[in-house]
């Protein structure tokens, strides 16, 4: 009977695991109440941050980051107002620049085990400039985003791409904080 106890707990325990997505800090200067007009945004910079992946992966999942941020950043943004690539030309709206801080694809074959293990992780700040006022601080926020079970079943590019959705509706989500005071 101890034994059946034992291994529902483990059971239990396989099937718990992480799929977070938070806000770690932020500046907000000014009133930043006025909602824009427009959103423009750049690629997710991925030029710099701590990538733990496999060598001959990075440049996989640099590009892949890059991908799965044009699709979904303007998805989300698009919420709060009209969302476009940013082109230099703009004068008026925010300016959406995505940075990569911190990446891990994680472990699929770890994640199999559950618990959380093999979770895959993405740490990002963005910074947000009014181009109507470019002289004004720029708003930032830094999001941190990971997944253990959600995906444990599925390739390993599942997990690191829920991460980078969470982060975009974390992001949207104080955007829509700001703009309502």
């Amino acid at each position: 009977m101890k034994l059946l106890r034992v291994l529902s707990l483990v059971a239990c325990f396989s099937l718990v695991g992480c799929a977070t997505a938070n806000l770690t800090s932020s500046s907000v200067p000014g009133d930043g109440k006025v909602p824009p007009t427009a959103i423009y945004y750049t690629d997710a910079d991925v030029s710099g941050g701590t990538w733990h992946l496999a060598a001959d992966q990075v440049d996989k999942f640099k590009g892949e980051v890059k991908d799965w941020f044009a699709e979904l950043l303007p998805e989300r943004l698009s919420e709060i107002a009209p969302a476009k690539p940013y082109t230099g030309s703009e004068t008026t709206g925010w300016l959406i620049k995505p940075t990569v801080d911190h990446f891990d694809s994680g472990s699929a074959a770890m994640r199999i085990l559950g618990a959380g293990l093999g979770q895959s992780k993405i740490v990002m700040t963005f910074t947000i400039t009014d181009l109507s006022n470019p002289s004004a601080a720029p708003m930032t926020f830094k999001t941190e985003a990971d997944d253990g079970w959600y995906n444990q079943y599925v390739t390993e590019f599942t997990g690191p791409k829920k991460d980078n959705w969470r982060t975009c509706r974390q992001l949207v989500g104080k955007l829509k904080d700001v703009i309502a005071g």
